[in-house]
């Protein structure tokens, strides 16, 4: 396998748990609001913390993207 394969292989790998981590905070988030009543502030905070993973991940990922367009 070609240096190049490895990397997009791991590359993908990567994004795959990223997005599996996003997803899984996304639902644990929404899973917690359904099972206990929140407050107006706690229901925020996990909603915010939900899109600020979801954005970390896009932005690490289109990193590794161009990376890897500029080797």
């Amino acid at each position: 396998m070609s240096h190049f394969a490895e990397d997009n292989s791991q590359s993908d790998s990567q994004d795959n748990l990223e997005n599996s981590l996003s997803q899984s905070l996304e639902n644990d988030a929404n899973t917690a609001a359904k099972d206990e009543p929140k407050s107006a502030y706690e229901a925020c905070v996990l909603s915010e913390a939900a899109k600020v993973h979801a954005l970390i991940a896009k932005a690490q990922q289109e990193a590794r993207e161009r990376a890897l367009k500029d080797e």
